[in-house]
């Protein structure tokens, strides 16, 4: 008695539908994948001891020290001005009392017989 015959099995999507939704669920896999490893990133971050303590303490403790929050309140602080200078630009362009927005001139084209070619890279000559 012989085998039966082998059928032979493709793993590529017949229509472009079933690519879609191939390519779909690929991303979807993967996705998922990626957000599990993130997880156990912060849990270990969380509750994995490093030394005397986790990751989350020696993190708490350091930004806890009186640099760390002059330094925080010095980023709120430029945060702001840069917040509130481009506010007041957005605010000013749009009452209109802005000027034209022109480009600037272009510059004559280089000639070809001077020292300062833009290609001296590509023609091989300096």
């Amino acid at each position: 008695m012989s085998p039966p015959p082998v059928e032979s099995v493709t793993i590529w999507p017949k229509s472009a539908r079933r690519a879609y939704d191939a390519a779909v669920l690929g991303v979807l896999g993967r996705r998922g994948v990626e957000a599990g490893i993130s997880l156990f990133a912060v849990l270990g971050f969380c509750y994995v001891p490093l030394g005397g303590h986790t990751g989350l303490e020696h993190a708490k403790a350091v930004l806890s020290t009186p640099a760390a929050k002059r330094a925080g309140s010095e980023l709120l602080d430029a945060m702001l001005r840069v917040r509130a200078k481009l506010t007041g630009e957005v605010q000013e362009f749009a009452s209109g009392n802005h000027p034209e927005a022109t480009p600037p001139p272009l510059r004559p084209p280089k000639r070809e017989g001077s020292s300062h070619s833009e290609h001296h890279g590509a023609t091989g000559t300096r």
